[in-house]
């Protein structure tokens, strides 16, 4: 009897960067080392990098498709100090500013978790509408912002919302938490989760853009993000495959999550991959969002070393697997 399992193909990889320095405070070693001592914040702001720093590093223009890894042996070390050209579009994805992720945070939101300040909302409003991947109903999602007060009330009072910030200490907004006992819902936590939904997002629109695929002819989405979205009866259990599915108009989706530690991206391939050779599905694309926590992790060796946080940048993949 003859094998009549289908090979399945990897047709295409996109990916995402955001350069996101205000949000290094919030990866989890400088948070809890910022709750021991406040005057940690100070340094780790003087230590940030400039998004034309960021976006001219050349290992993020070799994860992003402008150089060959192999290249990177050519180039003078230490790359942070490399004088290169600043560049937004790669072959493989962009690098997107920090104020524009603020934007995307928000048309992510499906529960009024984010609040950005008005003035700023309208201001990255002006940008995002020029975005090739940002629609008519994102910026409905956008909205008008809050008064800079109320976003103030917000973080100052009992409520314990975090800020958000803009050039190391201008506040353009917030995130709430979604439940005052559950500490799944807890600011910090939903920051982690909607940073990794919105980059995978950004990574898939690419990934669906370039390749020109049909949103409705992608059958399963498998996300390997690290994140643990939940609450307190389901902890990790939620599903953000299916959110960001919705996110890029997948109408004839399903999908689920998959989590293996750094490794996850590996099981994920495999589950698609036997989902495309068993025949149950044609087209299977799996996404994997940024790990907020890992921002600045080792951004005390960086500054021992009077070198600037070079982990202060968010990554995203998507992939599309066939028939």
């Amino acid at each position: 009897m003859g094998n009549s399992l289908t090979q399945p193909v990897i047709s295409g990889v996109r990916y995402f960067l955001a350069h996101t320095p205000n949000l290094v405070r919030y990866g989890s070693k400088p948070f809890r080392e910022i709750s021991k001592d406040p005057s940690v914040n100070d340094q780790i702001t003087a230590h940030l990098r400039t998004y034309s720093d960021a976006s001219s590093y050349p290992p993020n223009q070799a994860f992003l498709g402008s150089l060959y890894p192999d290249d990177l042996w050519n180039i003078e070390r230490p790359w942070f100090q490399v004088d290169g050209k600043a560049q937004r579009s790669h072959p493989h994805g962009e690098i997107m500013p920090e104020e524009e992720l603020y934007g995307i945070l928000k048309i992510s939101d499906s529960f009024d978790l984010v609040w950005l300040e008005e003035d700023f909302t309208r201001k990255i409003r002006k940008i995002l509408e020029k975005h090739p991947f940002i629609h008519r109903a994102d910026l409905e999602k956008l909205g008008h912002g809050q008064p800079y007060s109320a976003i103030e009330a917000q973080v100052t009072g009992e409520g314990k919302s975090l800020p958000l910030f803009l050039n190391k200490e201008r506040m353009v907004g917030c995130i709430n938490r979604a439940h005052e006992q559950d500490p799944a819902l807890s600011p910090s936590v939903l920051l982690e989760n909607l940073v990794c939904k919105s980059t995978a997002t950004m990574a898939l629109r690419t990934l669906l853009s370039d390749l020109e695929i049909d949103p409705s002819s992608v059958e399963y989405v498998v996300n390997c993000g690290e994140e643990a979205v939940g609450e307190r009866y389901q902890r990790g259990g939620g599903n953000l495959a299916k959110a960001i599915g919705e996110m890029c108009w997948l109408s004839n989706s399903t999908g689920s999550d998959v989590k293996a530690f750094c490794c996850a991206p590996t099981h994920a391939l495999l589950m698609a991959g036997s989902l495309i050779s068993s025949g149950v599905f044609k087209k299977v694309i799996v996404v994997g969002g940024c790990s907020l926590a890992k921002l600045g992790m080792k951004f005390q060796g960086h500054m021992n070393n009077h070198q600037p946080i070079l982990e202060d940048v968010l990554a995203a993949v998507a992939i599309n697997v066939e028939a």
